[in-house]
């Protein structure tokens, strides 16, 4: 069967476009598509560079400041640290008037590196002075917390009564000693 030249030239410019459909579904959409996705996975693969980038930089600025915090504020001896809460207390209630009536200091017993010590106080003045006391309490040098905290009124006077109880850290230095012994033990046998 003889095709006329018309004929001819639909059939090549249906063929054509065929062709064209052809090449852009199986070709050129998939090429593009991947082409987005690989775009994607770039800015999404800079984007968590650049957090893994500021997460280093955040981790080398936090064990600084973490290495200045255990040398400025944490005792290396559980009296030291009782005695650094017991002064401070005692000169913070004689700068704002509170009169402390107790303090108790208790040892909490741990296995960790930052161990606890509570601190049990009973103090009373007028409310001024209770006011400059826990800013005091709160704005402290050294790790301190309150961990319960009772306030009222007295029945025989206007002054308020203050129950606390307080809790600070101080670093063990098991490690360190551990660590010098074994020094110590090789420079002995070396010798």
């Amino acid at each position: 069967m003889a095709l006329n030249k018309r004929e001819t030239t639909l059939a090549w410019g249906v063929g054509t476009i065929v062709l064209v459909l052809a090449v852009d579904l199986w070709v050129i959409e998939p090429y593009f598509a991947q082409r987005a996705k690989l775009i994607e996975l770039r800015s999404k693969s800079e984007s968590e560079g650049d957090a893994l980038f500021q997460l280093h930089r955040e981790e080398a600025r936090l064990k600084a400041k973490w290495a200045d915090r255990r040398t400025e504020g944490l005792a290396s001896d559980p009296k030291d640290a009782a005695g650094q809460v017991l002064g401070a207390l005692k000169d913070w209630a004689g700068e704002s008037g509170v009169v402390i009536a107790s303090v108790k200091p208790e040892y909490v017993e741990s296995k960790k590196e930052l161990r606890e010590i509570a601190v049990q106080v009973s103090a009373s003045g007028p409310n001024e002075s209770m006011i400059k006391f826990l800013y005091k309490l709160q704005t402290a040098r050294f790790p301190l917390r309150v961990t319960e905290m009772q306030l009222g009124s007295r029945n025989d006077s206007e002054d308020l009564a203050l129950q606390l109880r307080l809790s600070t850290l101080y670093l063990t230095p098991e490690k360190k000693d551990a660590d010098t012994k074994k020094d110590a033990g090789k420079k002995v046998a070396k010798e």
